[in-house]
């Protein structure tokens, strides 16, 4: 099924198109309006998506269940993971302390296609706005920080 059609080019007499054709070369431009819009876009694109689910799905065929249980991680592994998560959350941490707060306030987040609800604070390092609408599924938020 082809979604996309576009004016042929033939003309009758009075210089009119009178059909219609498949477009193979469509662009819906969606990297321009993620651009315009500061909406993050997707991380792959669908073919890539596919190709890995062939892969990950050749690979399970293939493995066998002896295989899984030296994949294992150890305690020892587990521990230093936790490790470098601690350290990860205190320099955030003492990030954090060095900010001050100044103010904040209600307001409304306008881009070319939406307004969004939300609430506007401003630090002495960054200005940040969080979304204020209900959380959906499938719906992107527009928490955002800006230095």
């Amino acid at each position: 099924l082809i979604d996309h059609w576009k004016l042929a080019p033939n003309e009758n007499m009075q210089r009119m198109r009178m059909k219609l054709m498949p477009n193979p070369c469509f662009d819906a431009h969606a990297e321009a309006s993620a651009a315009r819009d500061n909406v993050k876009k997707a991380s792959k694109p669908q073919a890539e998506d596919n190709l890995l689910d062939l892969k990950i799905s050749k690979e399970a065929v293939v493995s066998s269940p002896d295989e899984d249980t030296n994949a294992d991680l150890t305690e020892e592994d587990l521990k230093q993971i936790a490790k470098e998560q601690m350290d990860s959350t205190q320099e955030t941490d003492e990030e954090k302390e060095l900010e001050k707060f100044l103010m904040s306030e209600d307001c409304e987040l306008v881009t070319m296609m939406t307004v969004i609800k939300g609430r506007f604070e401003l630090t002495s390092s960054y200005i940040y706005f969080f979304d204020s609408r209900p959380i959906k599924d499938g719906e992107e938020r527009f928490d955002n920080r800006w230095s």
